[in-house]
């Protein structure tokens, strides 16, 4: 089976990180994520990156350096995630696919619900 990519984009504020809460539904409604999103087709991590945070926030980002990247499965399907830290062009977010934003520590983020997949890649942070 293909390792479908996905993509996580990490914004950090002194020693807090983003994370945006999920809608209600699916199995993964309403835990906290890095906002981001499965590579479609050809376009590259990068593209992806900038896709997804315009469809979810209405908001650009600037990439910066990769964090790193995990393995997950979901429904059958193999995923490598891919963290980048971004900085979001603007703080005024338009939620599409989001309930609420917070920022918060590593401590604060690893209490949380977060997906199991964010978990992991949270555990990569300073």
């Amino acid at each position: 089976m293909k390792v479908r990519n996905s993509v996580a984009g990490i914004a950090v504020k002194g020693d807090t990180y983003l994370i945006m809460k999920r809608k209600p539904g699916g199995s993964m409604g309403e835990t906290w994520e890095f906002p981001g999103g499965k590579v479609d087709g050809e376009e590259s991590l990068e593209e992806a990156m900038h896709r997804e945070w315009r469809e979810e926030l209405e908001v650009d980002v600037r990439l910066g350096e990769k964090l790193g990247q995990i393995r997950f499965g979901n429904n059958g399907q193999d995923y490598l995630l891919h963290g980048f830290y971004v900085t979001p062009l603007s703080e005024e977010w338009v939620f599409h696919e989001h309930t609420v934003s917070r920022w918060a520590t590593k401590e604060e983020l690893l209490a949380l619900p977060l997906s199991d997949s964010d978990r992991d890649l949270a555990k990569l942070l300073p």
